[in-house]
């Protein structure tokens, strides 16, 4: 409860002191300067057959779901990508999970979810593999997008059927609600699965930073230790306006990552047509600004899936696969 409480004044602390002016409340994005990276290497991997999700890295290793094994959670050393073990059963014991889900993390620690254990949050040692702890969060709603900061504060996003989405921040260690903020359905609007599906996306945070980006639309929310947002960067058109023509199969932040001191965005352009479609990594500070996009250089054989941000090796690591469904990890350094 002391981590939790310290860690909360110390970001509020540094929040406040961004100094976000009323006029910054709305920002297009204008990053300086765009760099393409290449492919600097590909490793093949052999051990997987239907990951899941996007994978963690936690102290230095990474952990990548792996559906159809026995075990479900495959872990490798970084930055060569070498196999290290397995682990994770399905069951409905003490150390089993149903639907696990991995959650990104700023320690030496992994930790898993299970959406049919909602309330369950398991704390994993990285160098043994071993379940070190278990937290039981006062809460039994769905939730996507999880994160734990500081080992003490968790945040997800709980999903209320056709109802509302909401960002939660909560005290790991008791379990209890700290603060939440409710994306509700504008009523006579929009339908309610419509407003649902544009407004739904990931949270991302380091010791500094809150960050809310939206799947279906270009827009990146940055938030205050309340959740309350501060600052707004959006695309070049201006945020859609909700109606029940909205197209909810545009996609523009599909994950996002929270290094030291920068925030990290897979970013496509949203566009529906293949040919015209443009990903990249979009860099921000932990204050908002723009910083660079990179362009990724793609292999003319291979498919860019589930990007993996390495903040200490200042490396992009992509999940691929080829046309015979062979898996591999295509590198990129960032400059």
């Amino acid at each position: 409860m002391k981590n939790s409480i310290k860690f909360l004044i110390t970001l509020a602390l540094i929040l406040s002191s961004c100094s976000f002016r009323s006029e910054q409340k709305i920002i297009r994005k204008q990053f300086a300067k765009t760099i393409q990276l290449s492919p600097v290497q590909i490793v093949a991997v052999n051990t997987l057959i239907n990951p899941q999700g996007l994978p963690v890295i936690a102290g230095n290793r990474l952990f990548l779901m792996n559906k159809d094994l026995d075990s479900l959670i495959t872990v490798f050393s970084l930055p060569h990508f070498q196999y290290i073990s397995q682990f994770c059963t399905l069951g409905q014991g003490p150390d089993e999970y149903n639907v696990p889900f991995l959650c990104q993390s700023n320690t030496n620690y992994l930790y898993i979810s299970d959406s049919k254990k909602r309330s369950i949050i398991s704390q994993i040692d990285t160098d043994s593999i071993k379940l070190k702890n278990k937290f039981e969060l006062d809460q039994t709603e769905s939730i996507i997008s999880p994160l734990v900061i500081n080992d003490s504060i968790f945040y997800c996003v709980r999903w209320f059927p056709l109802k509302y989405l909401e960002i939660a921040a909560y005290d790991l260690n008791r379990g209890k609600l700290l603060h939440s903020k409710k994306i509700k359905v504008p009523a006579n609007e929009v339908e309610e699965e419509i407003f649902m599906s544009i407004n739904e996306g990931g949270i991302v945070a380091n010791r500094q930073a809150l960050a809310y980006a939206y799947f279906s639309k270009d827009q990146i929310d940055f938030l205050d230790t309340e959740l309350n947002t501060k600052r707004s960067v959006i695309g070049d058109a201006s945020p859609e306006h909700l109606s029940k023509n909205s197209d909810k199969s545009k996609q523009y932040y599909m994950a996002g990552y929270a290094g030291k001191d920068k925030l990290y965005f897979y970013h496509k352009n949203g566009s529906i047509d293949k040919k015209s479609e443009i990903r990249s990594i979009e860099v921000f500070s932990s204050k908002g600004d723009c910083i660079v996009r990179y362009t990724l250089k793609t292999p003319t054989d291979k498919k860019l899936t589930m990007p993996i941000f390495d903040d200490i090796n200042n490396k992009i690591y992509f999940l691929s696969k080829d046309d015979n469904e062979e898996y591999y990890f295509v590198t990129y350094n960032m400059e």
